[in-house]
C-alpha cells in the first residue's frame, strides 16, 4: 500500500506527490506524478472525509484552485471536511505537462496572437483561416508529441488515477471516492461513474456537460441555452434602470437592436487601441471580438454585467479600452484541446472546410449571439494523440443504476455552456440520483452564490438528498448592490 506522504506548504495547507503508471493496463509505460493539496476541515468530526474537488477547464489546476478560491469552496461545502484538489495529468505542476511548443513562450504568444477561434460565420475566409490554423495546430502539436506521454492525458486516465487516489486514502476504510466536479470535472466524474459505480461515495456535480455528446467530440449540445440568457441581459439591464445599466434603452427590444447595429458597426469599422495604461500593444476590436464578449459576458451574470454594459457603451462611443483584459482570454487555442480531442478519438470528422462550414452553421443556429464563438471541435481535426486502448472511454449506451450511491447534479436554469438539459440528460442516465436546481443564471451554482444551494448540498454530505423538483433562489440578482 501506498503512503501519502502530506507536507506542508503554502501555510495553512499540505501536499503531496502521488505516483501512478502512465498506462494502468502497461506499467511499462512508465509512470507520471500527481500533484495534491489539501485544505484540513477547520471543525472535523468522526465523520470527516476527503472530498476531491476538480474546478474544471479542461487545463486547469486544481492546487491554484483551491489557493485562490478557498473562501468560495468553504462556503459551498462548509467547515467539516477535508478540500482536497489535484492538478490532473499533463497540467499545472503534475509531470508529464503538455505544450505544443516545448517550452518556447515566444513561439507560442506569437500563434496566439494570429489565431482567434472564433468565426464570421457569414465570411468564407474567416472560416476558411480558422479551419486551416487549427489543421496546422494539430499537425504541430501531435509533431511535438510524437514520442512522448501526451498520449496519456484522457479524461478514462485522469479517472483511473483518481481510483488510485481513493484506493491508498486508507484512512477511510470504505475506499469510496468522494467528489465534486464542476464544468469539465463533470466529466470526470460521471466517467468515474460509469467506470466504477461501486466506488461512488459522495459525488456532487455542478455545471453538468452532456457525456454522450462530449465523447462524440461535437460540443453541439452546449450553447442551447445561450440566447435566452442574452436575452435575460437585455431585460435585467432594462429594468436595473439607467442608473445602474450603462446600455439602458426604453425597453429590452431596444437594448437588443442597439447591441446588434453595434456589432455590425463594428464588423464594417473595427476599433483600434493604443491606450498603454490598459494594453501591452496596440489591440483590435473586431467583430470576432464582439462575438466572444458575449459568450465571456454570460459566465457570471451578477460579477459581470455591470461592467459589459458599460463596455457596450464604450464601444458605441468607439472607445474600445475596456476591451483591453478579453484580448488575452480568447487568443489561441482551447486549453484544454488535447484533452478534448483525445476524448473524442477521432470519432467527429472535420476534415474539409466544407463539414467545418456547415459546423458553424449548425452552431449559429443554436445561439445569433455566441454560436461563431463555440467552435473547439475544430482543433482536434489534425491532432492525432490516440490514447492506449486501456484508455479509450466511449460513453454507455445503458443506464447506471445509482440508487445505492446517488449522484446530486447542481444545475443553473439558464447556464450559458453547460444547460440545465444536460443535468437533466445525465441525471435520468445514472438512474436513482438527484437533480437540484439553482433558479439562477451563469455557469455553474458557483456563479450564483445561494445559502439554499449550501443547504441542501451540505445536506447530502451528510447522506441526505434534496426533495424532488427542489429549487433555490440565488442570493443576489444582476444589477443588484
Amino acid at each position: 500500500m501506498v503512503d501519502l506522504q502530506w507536507q506542508p506548504c503554502f501555510e495553512n495547507f499540505t501536499c503531496t506527490r502521488l505516483q501512478v503508471p502512465l498506462d494502468y493496463a502497461d506499467v511499462s509505460a512508465g509512470t507520471t506524478a500527481i500533484d495534491f493539496i489539501k485544505h484540513a476541515a477547520p471543525s472535523p468530526f468522526t465523520g470527516t472525509r476527503d472530498i476531491l474537488f476538480n474546478p474544471g477547464g479542461p487545463g486547469s489546476s486544481g492546487v491554484d484552485s483551491v489557493l485562490t478560491d478557498l473562501e468560495t469552496l468553504r462556503f459551498f461545502l462548509g467547515d467539516a471536511h477535508n478540500i482536497v484538489s489535484f492538478d490532473p495529468r499533463g497540467t499545472g505542476n503534475s509531470s508529464s505537462k503538455i505544450d505544443c511548443f516545448q517550452g518556447d513562450v515566444d513561439a507560442s504568444n506569437r500563434f496566439a496572437a494570429v489565431y482567434i477561434p472564433v468565426v464570421d460565420a457569414d465570411s468564407s475566409q474567416s472560416k476558411a483561416q480558422v479551419w486551416a490554423l487549427a489543421g496546422a495546430y494539430g499537425d504541430w502539436c501531435t509533431a511535438s508529441h510524437q514520442n512522448d506521454t501526451a498520449r496519456f492525458v484522457s479524461t478514462s486516465a485522469v479517472a483511473q488515477d483518481m481510483l488510485r487516489y481513493a484506493n491508498v486514502s486508507h484512512d477511510y476504510s470504505d475506499g469510496k471516492l468522494w467528489y465534486w466536479g464542476v464544468s469539465y470535472g463533470t466529466a470526470l466524474g460521471g466517467t468515474f461513474a460509469s467506470l466504477y459505480p461501486d466506488r461512488v461515495g459522495r459525488m456532487i456535480l455542478d455545471g453538468q456537460l452532456d457525456l454522450e455528446d462530449w465523447y462524440a467530440g461535437t460540443l453541439k449540445s452546449n450553447i442551447v441555452d445561450q440566447d435566452k440568457l442574452v436575452e435575460q441581459f437585455f431585460e435585467y439591464c432594462h429594468n436595473a434602470g439607467p442608473e445602474k445599466c450603462a446600455f439602458y434603452a426604453d425597453s429590452p427590444e431596444k437594448i437588443a437592436n442597439r447591441t446588434r447595429n453595434l456589432i455590425e458597426t463594428i464588423r464594417q469599422e473595427p476599433i483600434g487601441v493604443a491606450n498603454r495604461a490598459v494594453a501591452e500593444r496596440p489591440i483590435i476590436v473586431t467583430y470576432e471580438v464582439m462575438r466572444f464578449a458575449f459568450l465571456n459576458a454570460m459566465y457570471q451574470p451578477t460579477s459581470q454585467w455591470p461592467g459589459f454594459a458599460k463596455m457596450l457603451l464604450d464601444l458605441e462611443m468607439r472607445n474600445g479600452t475596456s476591451t483591453a483584459h478579453l484580448d488575452e482570454t480568447f487568443h489561441g487555442p482551447f486549453q484544454g484541446s488535447t484533452v478534448l480531442c483525445a476524448d473524442a478519438n477521432g470519432r467527429y470528422n472535420l476534415s474539409t472546410p466544407e463539414l467545418f462550414s456547415q459546423h458553424v452553421k449548425v452552431m449559429r443556429s443554436q445561439s445569433y449571439w455566441t454560436g461563431e464563438s463555440w467552435l473547439h471541435p475544430v482543433e482536434c481535426r489534425n491532432m492525432h494523440l490516440t490514447p492506449p486502448p486501456s484508455q479509450q472511454f466511449h460513453f454507455p449506451t445503458f443506464m447506471a443504476n445509482m440508487k445505492n450511491n446517488p449522484i446530486l447534479f447542481v444545475s443553473n436554469t439558464l447556464d450559458p455552456v453547460t444547460p440545465l438539459s444536460g443535468a437533466r440528460k445525465m441525471q435520468a442516465h445514472f438512474s436513482g440520483s438527484s437533480l437540484l436546481v439553482v433558479d439562477a443564471m451563469g455557469h455553474s451554482s458557483l456563479s450564483a452564490a445561494s445559502n439554499c444551494t449550501v443547504r441542501y448540498v451540505q445536506e447530502y454530505l451528510d447522506g441526505k438528498l434534496p426533495p424532488a423538483g427542489a429549487v433555490c433562489q440565488p442570493n443576489k440578482q444582476p444589477f443588484e448592490d
